[in-house]
């Protein structure tokens, strides 16, 4: 069976264009009645390697509207070729759940089909479906941001192709090799690639490929800042998306359009309704990551107009799609104790019930002509029966006030613990994640130790214009008040790095400055709250190994030979009553091996040792020349060793966050 180029549209953050990956093989968008004709064929298909084929063209009919079908089928596919010993065929069910694990988001379950049918396609010596493996590959590691990977699969794949001759295979290299160019900022040089490609797919007659080409190039029209053209070739992208019936390539052609109406336009509202045409799409295709997307780009647009409860209140949407079968357990779990609370309500309602009617026979027995005798027996039991009641009732009562106080008192602490624990999750969800930290900073550790359940220090990195930045961030107060203000300044530093693309340390923490006084409504004294942060920012050229830093307060300490350097932060407080706000620009040439630690003031203030005196600063810089003999990950567990016995039984008297790099 002959492959042919498919393509998936690949999700990023909201300063971002989506962009378009081309991934093999291919899906050839038709209507109903194609789909039915396939689907009547499998039907009366016998058990052989033509149905292997039909199963797998019915699951490329699916993918894009319905990834969930479109993997039963290809799982039968791959069971019959194996029933068969059919290598061809179960090389395509590889790489064809492949594909469909990638737009699910399940990128190792991704990884490894695609390593499989490369296996066997090496194995069957078909270069074709080398390729097709090679730059499937490539997709899934570009989506993991490992971009050196994602290329050079992308560049093993070309050469094969251009071996072969397939124009086809040919225009999706060039596509993923524009799509590098683009994400290193040589925007010529991706225009110029992403042009060769929409040409050879206009020549092929590949409207699916000519959509995404289209798409691309307005994406680099929208980095360049020229909205006009952005917004005609990602229309063009959308009408013949339309036309295809590809909708979730629609969900990717809406939200670009509405990223250039909100941020390059300024027109809010236009961009707001391809937002909730997008949305509305995305959640009939079930598309977890472009719904979360849309979530985080709403969560931007509140904070960028002020609105931060709003903005919170869409970061929470996102994170709590995570949460949601835990979610949905839970709504079980508490119709269950509902029904269960009812049912023992009826039966002492019963109960007593019953015991009324007791009673009432009784009394007709009376009326009945019984002796006196009985009569005063039947009284002095009935009066016996009473006053226990009553006793126990009134035990009862009591014991059922205290323990509905009990419960009433743990259910209010329970809420209240859960809802810091899931403030905990939205904080840790905007926290750089593991793999971006080793992407960004190779050779580096955090140690991050918050004293209550949520943090008010927090640390952030960013890329832009060639430059790695980072920081650590100390917000006034710690647990929740603080949780609150780090969620300010996380907002706050992604709109001025990567959207205002401000990457020189002093402007940064000026602009900084400025929102947090805007954000807290403290531009007078009779406004001012006293709430801010200090903070360490280092702007780090890695390619002309120069570290630009400013601080407010925090300072950076520079390990070199054996010697540390502390250039000390200004003495400025961001969101502070200042009536003007300038920050130094510190400039640092580095050296192979040399070490910068940022750090807020918890490790050096905490109390601990015989004396419960606090550790300081002197101490402290002792123990990073110490250590300068380990790998940062070894010195990373020293100091947490070394500040967890100094501490003892002392607990624990703010929030601790160290970062090192190493160069």
């Amino acid at each position: 069976m002959s492959l042919r180029s498919n393509y998936i549209s690949i999700t990023f953050p909201f300063v971002f264009a989506f962009i378009s990956l081309s991934i093999y093989p291919g899906l050839v968008f038709s209507n109903n009645n194609e789909l039915d004709s396939l689907e009547h064929a499998l039907d009366h298909a016998t058990e052989d390697t033509n149905k292997v084929e039909l199963l797998c063209k019915i699951s490329k009919k699916y993918r894009d509207s319905s990834p969930d079908k479109a993997l039963n089928y290809v799982k039968d596919a791959m069971i019959l070729s194996g029933k068969l010993d059919f290598l061809p065929g179960l090389a395509q069910s590889k790489n064809y759940i492949g594909v469909v694990k990638l737009i699910q988001g399940k990128y190792e379950s991704a990884i490894s089909s695609h390593l499989a049918a490369l296996q066997l396609y090496e194995q069957l010596e078909r270069k074709s479906g080398i390729a097709s493996s090679l730059v499937n590959l490539g997709v899934v590691y570009y989506y993991l941001d490992n971009l050196k990977k994602a290329n050079d699969y992308f560049l093993e794949s070309l050469k094969i192709n251009e071996e072969i001759g397939d124009q086809s295979e040919i225009a999706g290299c060039l596509n993923n090799i524009a799509v590098i160019f683009k994400e290193m900022g040589n925007y010529p040089d991706a225009l110029n690639y992403y042009n060769r490609s929409l040409e050879l797919r206009e020549k092929m007659g590949n409207r699916d490929g000519v959509s995404h080409s289209l798409n691309n190039i307005g994406s680099v029209y929208e980095q360049l800042k020229q909205p006009d053209k952005a917004i005609n070739y990602y229309t063009r992208s959308l009408k013949i998306k339309e036309e295809l019936g590809n909708k979730t390539g629609m969900t990717v052609s809406l939200y670009n359009i509405a990223k250039i109406y909100i941020q390059q336009l300024k027109q809010e509202k236009t961009g707001i309704k391809y937002l909730e045409r997008c949305l509305s799409l995305a959640k009939k295709l079930n598309a977890a990551d472009m719904i979360m997307d849309v979530y985080k780009s709403y969560a931007a647009l509140y904070s960028k107009q002020g609105k931060y409860e709003k903005a919170f209140e869409y970061q929470s949407r996102y994170s709590g799609l995570k949460d949601s079968l835990r979610s949905k357990e839970s709504a079980r779990q508490i119709a269950e104790m509902e029904t269960k609370y009812k049912t023992e309500q009826k039966e002492k309602e019963i109960a007593l019930l019953n015991m009324v009617n007791d009673i009432n026979e009784l009394e007709i027995i009376n009326k009945e002509g019984e002796v006196k005798r009985q009569r005063a027996v039947i009284f002095i039991s009935i009066g016996t029966i009473v006053l226990v009641l009553i006793m126990v009732f009134l035990i009862y009562n009591r014991y059922r006030l205290k323990q509905r106080a009990l419960t009433l008192l743990d259910k209010k602490n329970k809420q209240i613990t859960d809802s810091i624990n899931y403030a905990k999750r939205i904080q840790l969800a905007i926290l750089p994640p593991k793999n971006v930290l080793d992407e960004y900073l190779n050779d580096s550790f955090i140690l991050f130790k918050p004293k209550d359940i949520v943090s008010g220090d927090f640390y952030w990195v960013g890329r832009n214009n060639g430059s790695t930045l980072f920081a650590t961030v100390d917000c006034t107060g710690h647990g929740v008040p603080g949780a609150f203000m780090s969620m300010i300044g996380n907002t706050l530093l992604n709109q001025i790095v990567h959207e205002n693309n401000i990457t020189k340390p002093s402007e940064i923490l000026k602009n900084l400055h400025e929102g947090v006084m805007t954000a807290l409504n403290q531009g007078s004294k009779e406004g001012y709250s006293g709430d801010g942060m200090d903070i360490a920012i280092c702007n780090w050229n890695i390619e002309a190994n120069t570290l630009e830093y400013a601080g407010a307060h925090n300072p950076l300490y520079h390990v070199r030979n054996g010697k540390i350097t502390e250039i000390k932060g200004d003495r400025l407080f961001i969101g502070g009553p200042l009536s003007k706000s300038i920050f130094k620009n510190h400039s640092v040439d580095l050296e192979k091996g040399d070490v910068i630690y940022l750090f807020s003031d918890g490790y050096a203030d905490q109390r601990g040792g015989p004396e419960g005196k606090k550790f300081y600063y002197e101490p402290f810089k002792q123990v990073l020349l110490d250590i300068q003999g380990k790998s940062m990950e070894e010195q990373k567990t020293h100091l947490d060793q070394t500040i967890s016995r100094w501490m003892g039984n002392y607990d624990q008297i703010d929030d601790i966050l160290i970062m090192g790099v190493k160069v």
